[in-house]
């Protein structure tokens, strides 16, 4: 079952408004295909779906901000404190600007980020194909989590 498919049932099942995605390193492609499914998503409900994009590499994140108009935040963990602690924000773009990405290089770190991020919704690059989706099928995308509990 395509992507679209699978993202329309659960935003038609759960109520979404904040989503997290773990993409895969040079992933651009994943990337845009993601964020146009939501957007069109979001437009049919009338709402703004907050999305966050967390990967490792910071070259990469910046590239695919500047690529797709999104905005990175600058993000550093500190171990003594064990907090994030947020820089500057670039937006690249207007209309895309609300999408935040953030380059962490530690799993802790993401997991930090993600428990202030808070999503409803996980959506993980899988490098796995033909995983199982809440009995649904998709080649390259891993929807494994909700409000932190899996699907």
């Amino acid at each position: 079952m395509e992507l679209e498919n699978i993202l329309q049932k659960i935003f038609r099942e759960k109520m979404i408004s904040n989503i997290l995605i773990y993409p895969r390193r040079q992933s651009f492609e994943i990337i845009e295909k993601v964020v146009q499914l939501i957007e069109e998503i979001s437009e049919k409900q009338g709402k703004v779906i907050n999305i966050s994009f967390v990967a490792t590499e910071e070259e990469s994140v910046m590239t695919s901000a500047r690529l797709f108009g999104f905005s990175y935040i600058k993000a550093e963990f500190d171990r003594v404190k064990g907090q994030i602690r947020y820089g500057e924000k670039i937006s690249y773009g207007k209309k895309r600007a609300y999408i935040n990405c953030y380059a962490l290089s530690d799993e802790n770190e993401r997991y930090r980020l993600q428990n202030e991020i808070n999503p409803d919704l996980i959506i993980i690059d899988s490098e796995f194909s033909d995983k199982k989706i809440d009995g649904l099928i998709y080649k390259d995308i891993d929807i494994i989590c909700e409000n932190n509990s899996f699907i």
